[in-house]
């Protein structure tokens, strides 16, 4: 479990260096006090758990001082370790470690997802809303406005997908889906677990993973936002969270589906393209009909709002609506 995930990326030497590793961004000066080495001998070490994903760097664009703090491991270490085809890790090892700790059982999903404050937040398809509420959606909640006003954007190959691959589960959805964002996409770049994407490109991303009937999954913060993920139900972490161990995993947005029951057909496509099984379908007796017909339902509770079923219906029956209490997203 999580001691060969360790042995996979850490050399002890690395290890004991991480272990007096402070909490917060720090410049090498300070680090190679408080580490007692030498600038010249600690940098290299840095760089070289940097490139692994272990630690992260910060380069400030004014000074160009760079700063150095322990990457978490979500989001953080267990992405980047299957973030990119190459590299120094061994990846069908990893997989196996990062799959037997985090599916084994719920322990890992608990001590991730278990938490009063959610990692991520689900944006709604903008493509599910229709125009009496589209005035009323804020920036923050749109994916397409959040990539937008990025400083920068990179694409990388999903983590979650990557990994089920590599264990044999792999689905059909394309895997460089993964959008970086700001400090977090320079980053990225620098250390090669991705690579830049213009606003263009990473626009055109949310476009087609929304047709695909993707969940998209930011940052769980209302500022700067460093991560927009272009999730599927079967190999997403965040998504296995509420399914499969019945956590809130994810901070809903702002919206809801509905249904309108006569527009109804009882077809089932909103309940199969639910990511997380918060529609089903129930039967309802109608009028003049021998056979007894099926209406969807949705699980007003269980729902993220991603808007997913909205647009997987063909009988414009299914609709996004304001929650009446919007989720607290921290700033």
């Amino acid at each position: 479990g999580w001691r060969e995930i360790l042995e996979i990326l850490y050399s002890p030497e690395e290890a004991a260096l991480a272990a007096r590793f402070p909490l917060k961004p720090t410049p090498l000066a300070e680090l190679a006090r408080r580490l007692r080495k030498r600038e010249a001998e600690l940098r290299p070490r840095l760089e070289a758990m940097c490139d692994k994903g272990i630690v992260m760097d910060i380069v400030s664009r004014s000074t160009g001082e760079v700063k150095y703090f322990l990457a978490p491991p979500v989001v953080g270490f267990f992405e980047f370790s299957m973030m990119r085809a190459g590299g120094p890790i061994p990846r069908d090892r990893m997989a196996a470690a990062l799959d037997a700790y985090t599916r084994g059982d719920a322990t890992f999903a608990r001590e991730a997802f278990g938490g009063k404050t959610a990692l991520g937040r689900a944006l709604v398809h903008e493509s599910a809303l229709n125009e009496s509420v589209t005035s009323d959606v804020l920036g923050w909640e749109r994916a397409t406005e959040i990539v937008s006003e990025a400083r920068a954007c990179a694409v990388s190959t999903c983590y979650c997908r990557h990994k089920a691959q590599h264990v044999g589960r792999a689905c059909d959805t394309p895997q460089e889906t993964c959008l970086s964002l700001g400090a977090g996409a320079e980053f990225v770049v620098r250390r090669g677990f991705g690579r830049v994407a213009e606003k263009p490109e990473a626009l055109d991303i949310l476009a087609a993973a929304r047709e695909r009937g993707l969940v998209q999954i930011g940052d769980n913060v209302v500022n700067r936002p460093t991560f927009i993920c272009n999730c599927c139900g079967c190999c997403c972490e965040f998504l296995a969270g509420i399914h499969t161990y019945k956590l809130s995993a994810v901070n809903p947005s702002g919206f809801v589906a509905s249904l309108d029951v006569d527009r109804c057909a009882g077809c089932g496509r909103c309940a199969r393209a639910c990511p997380i099984a918060a529609i089903t379908t129930v039967p309802r007796r109608i009028a003049g009909q021998r056979k007894t017909g099926l209406v969807a339902n949705v699980d007003a509770v269980l729902c993220i709002g991603c808007g997913v079923c909205v647009d997987a219906c063909k009988k414009d029956s299914m609709r996004m609506t304001r929650r009446a209490t919007r989720p607290d997203v921290p700033k």
